[in-house]
This record gives C-alpha cells, sequence and structure tokens, in this order.
C-alpha cells in the first residue's frame, strides 16, 4: 500500500519554526493568511466554549438553589443548556481539525498527501464549519425567543422563586450569555473562510523577472 502522507521529515520539528518570521511569511500560498485565521478561528471558539462551561454551571446552580428553597417548584432551562453544550462540541471538534493542520502547515508545508487525505481534510473542515454555524445559530435563536421555565403550585410561590433569577439571567441576556454569543460568531466566520483553509499549500517560485510563474509539484494538494 503506497504512503497516505510523505515529507514528514523529523528535522523538520523545530521550535524556530514558530518564529513569527517564518509562521508568517509569505513563501507558500496563504500562508500569513491561513496562520491568521487559524489563530483567530482557534481563539474564538476557545474563548466560547470557555464561556460556556461557566454559565452551564451558573445556571445549574440557580436551578439548584431554587428547587432547594422551594421544593415544589419546577425549573426547565435544558434549550439553553443543550445549546450551550452544542457550542462546546463544535469548538472541541474546530480544535481536534486545526490543530493538526496548524503543525502539518508549521513543519511539514510541502508535504505530499494522497488524494483520500485531502478528501479527509475537505469533509472534517466542511463538517466542523456546519456544526460551528449550527450551534451559532441555535443558540441565537434560544437567547432571543426563550428564558428560564419555572412551574409552581401558586402565583406567590412563582414569585417568590422567580425572584432568586435577576432579569437577565431569566431573559437569557446576561453578559456571559451574550459575550457566548458574540464569539460563538466569531468562529463560524473564521471557520468557514474558505472551509479552514484546508486549501492548496503553493510555493511561490519566481522566475529571473521576479514574477510568480510556476508551482511546486509536491506542496500541491488538490
Amino acid at each position: 500500500m503506497p504512503p497516505l502522507i510523505t515529507g514528514l521529515n523529523d528535522a523538520e520539528v523545530r521550535w524556530s519554526k514558530f518564529k513569527n518570521s517564518y509562521m508568517y511569511n509569505d513563501t507558500y500560498y496563504l500562508r500569513r493568511t491561513k496562520f491568521v485565521i487559524y489563530q483567530c478561528a482557534t481563539t474564538g471558539v476557545g474563548v466560547c466554549a470557555g464561556i460556556a462551561g461557566p454559565l452551564i454551571h451558573r445556571y445549574n446552580r440557580t436551578r439548584e438553589y431554587t428547587i432547594d428553597a422551594y421544593p415544589d417548584v419546577r425549573v426547565d432551562m435544558n434549550d439553553i443548556i443543550v445549546v450551550l453544550g452544542l457550542n462546546i462540541a463544535a469548538s472541541g471538534l474546530i480544535g481536534t481539525m486545526f490543530t493538526p493542520a496548524i503543525f502539518f502547515d508549521l513543519f511539514w508545508p510541502e508535504r505530499w498527501e494522497a488524494p483520500i487525505i485531502q478528501r479527509l481534510w475537505r469533509w472534517g473542515a466542511a463538517t466542523s464549519s456546519a456544526l460551528q454555524l449550527a450551534a451559532a445559530i441555535t443558540l441565537t435563536i434560544v437567547m432571543a425567543t426563550s428564558h428560564v421555565s419555572i412551574a409552581a403550585d401558586g402565583a406567590q410561590e412563582w414569585r417568590a422563586a422567580r425572584a432568586i433569577w435577576s432579569d437577565k439571567t431569566y431573559n437569557y441576556e446576561n453578559s456571559l450569555a451574550i459575550a457566548t454569543v458574540v464569539f460563538s460568531w466569531i468562529g463560524v466566520v473564521f471557520t468557514i473562510w474558505r472551509h479552514g483553509p484546508f486549501n492548496n499549500r503553493i510555493v511561490k517560485q519566481a522566475d529571473e523577472s521576479g514574477i510568480v510563474t510556476d508551482e511546486s509539484e509536491l506542496a500541491m494538494t488538490v
């Protein structure tokens, strides 16, 4: 069976490749743009997931406090918990896709990949983009149209339980929820941009006039 990836020389794994002068040079096709997009996408979804986790904990803790104080009260906020969990899952998938992409493009930009590997990159990029878009849209809709549901046997008990929740937390309008939406959409923009971007890695080669005229076959992955 022929190798799926070639050109992975261990000698290319060097700390010097993390320098800005190397990471953001223009030797390779869209290299600078790609690394900026990588970092913006992973930062956006990473911050989104980092906020979503504590937000889930806050809502669960407030619900437990409400039920402890009023055992007959029923508090339902599964919609916000589910969509926050979906955003965390989408962030995890993007991290799984982007992390190896960053290191492969950083250490071995001229590697050769078999067609099946190229298709896997594209499928993974499309899947992560679709999941992040779905997560952001769902989170936006839930926050815009829903709120915590409190059910009680009497109006007085309902008002007492409702008083535990601030208006912004009750209506999914607190600062953490808003920040989660913002960073979720930032992740969408940079994840969808050029599907990753998992496109050609082309070495720029110039003729005597200095005009880029050729492409390195080793760096082609289309």
